[in-house]
């Protein structure tokens, strides 16, 4: 799956979509995540939770515990931040039974991640 994010104002994207559609311009990408600023983005992507992202990706770790220990961080904020990335789509979390307990295993939805930004 192939996800960008991109920060354009709306007047400009709503200008760019217009042009698509008339043009006859298929969407390239799975998702795309507008932002009017860099400020709104870094507030709902912050650098902690694309950390997170790379981590889900490349250690692909067995639970969300298993994540925080990771990434060093505490349990319930790493539980919190993953619960934004799956409602945003970015991953999923797989229930997985291990003894008589059901842990989250975090699973990336994304083979690419693009940013653009416009200037």
């Amino acid at each position: 799956m192939k996800i960008r994010f991109e920060v354009i104002d709306r007047k400009t994207l709503h200008e760019r979509d217009m042009r698509d559609i008339e043009q006859g311009r298929v969407q390239e990408e799975d998702y795309i995540f507008s932002f009017e600023s860099m400020e709104v983005f870094n507030r709902t992507f912050t650098e902690k939770r694309i950390n997170m992202l790379k981590v889900i990706r490349g250690k692909k770790p067995q639970s969300l515990y298993a994540l925080a220990r990771i990434l060093g961080r505490d349990f319930k904020n790493v539980h919190t931040d993953a619960r934004m990335l799956e409602a945003n789509k970015l991953i999923f979390l797989k229930k997985v039974k291990n003894g008589k307990r059901v842990s989250l295993k975090p699973v990336s939805r994304a083979d690419e991640i693009e940013f653009r930004m416009a200037i």
